[in-house]
């Protein structure tokens, strides 16, 4: 009986991970969902990938508007130029990703994780990235007027000539990151923890919370 048990055992096991090899392989819009996929130039608007496990993967010049990407994976993903209006990436981990000049307007970003991300020249204007964890992610010339970064985690990251224009990040951790040349009129930095920040040559008229010029 424990052998016949054993042997049960292994078999369900075998056809679980075949199942779940399956799943992580299978096509979306002919597309491959699996790590270090190669989707480049591909039209994936609206595609469902919550969950899916995408590290190390090819999405530059993508379009992926409006997709379900919540809680997935894509850590070291390029993303380099992909179309992510509206999308939504709500707790994904996008530690060390690419995200340069890929247009995120309005996207769904609370609770991601961006940490050490390539951000440069992006669109992320009206984007809620609330609480996000962002140490060291470089958002140098991106558009984040009127974004919500209240409560974020933003140490060291660079915001230079970065636009900022009406943007939130009450509460933000914001120690020892750069606001060189950044506009911050009208942005609500109350609360934040400004402690080794810079913010030489920025702009902060009208802006609550920044140091006093």
């Amino acid at each position: 009986m424990r052998n016949l048990t054993g042997k049960l055992a292994i078999i369900l096991g075998s056809l679980t991970a075949a199942a779940c090899l399956a799943q992580e392989e299978r096509l979306v819009g002919k597309c491959p969902v699996k790590p270090a996929t190669m989707c480049i130039e591909m039209n994936l608007e609206g595609v469902y990938l919550q969950g899916a496990l995408l590290p190390r993967s090819q999405f530059s010049f993508s379009n992926l508007a409006g997709a379900n990407l919540r809680r997935a994976r894509l850590d070291d993903a390029s993303l380099t130029g992909a179309n992510l209006r509206s999308a939504d990436l709500r707790e994904a981990s996008l530690d060390d990703a690419d995200l340069s000049e890929a247009d995120l307007t309005g996207v769904l970003m609370s609770r991601a994780r961006l940490n050490g991300a390539n951000v440069q020249g992006a669109q992320l204007e009206i984007a809620d990235m609330r609480g996000i964890h962002a140490s060291g992610a470089d958002f140098s010339a991106s558009d984040l007027r009127r974004a919500q970064l209240q409560q974020a985690r933003l140490q060291r990251a660079n915001f230079h000539s970065v636009n900022l224009q009406g943007a939130s990040l009450a509460g933000a951790d914001l120690r020892g990151a750069q606001f060189t040349n950044a506009n911050l009129n009208n942005a609500d930095l109350s609360g934040a923890n400004l402690a080794l920040a810079s913010f030489e040559g920025a702009s902060l008229a009208g802006c609550i919370g920044c140091p006093v010029q």
